[in-house]
């Protein structure tokens, strides 16, 4: 928003000038909350990212394959399991419920007490064959 490109309203509102009103933007903001898991593996040749890592030949190769043709390893989202889990069906505590009916009390509130919309999930769990952001986090 900082930009000056939003609602007019919501910009003049925070100090803004408004260069584009644009409703919406910034209207879908949400946290994205991320906790990392690693393992250690025996076998040299897993995970494939050590291989892109300590080879980064093979990726300049690798990226031009994928520019080139649309094939290769870069082709392919090292995403194995992919779940997306919401909280309100299995948690059994007094506090969200209380939370819950406060806030279904309010007719203008379409989402639930942790700010999701009731179709989106409060958790998504993946796996993958590659370190994600930070490579070198753990040398062994």
């Amino acid at each position: 928003m900082h930009s000056g490109i939003g609602p007019a309203e919501h910009l003049i509102e925070m100090g803004i000038s408004c260069k584009v009103d644009l409703p919406g933007v910034g209207g879908n903001l949400q946290d994205h909350t991320i906790v990392y898991t690693s393992y250690q593996v025996n076998d040299p040749s897993l995970p494939v990212d050590r291989f892109y890592y300590n080879h980064p030949e093979l990726l300049t190769e690798s990226a031009k394959q994928w520019h080139e043709t649309k094939t290769g390893p870069l082709a392919d989202l090292p995403v194995g399991a992919f779940a997306l889990k919401r909280i309100d069906k299995t948690i059994q505590d007094p506090v969200w419920e209380a939370a819950k009916s406060e806030k279904q009390t309010d007719q203008s509130a379409e989402c639930d007490p942790t700010g999701q919309w009731l179709n989106q999930p409060h958790i998504e769990f993946w796996t993958s064959e590659m370190q994600f952001f930070a490579p070198n986090f753990i040398e062994g």
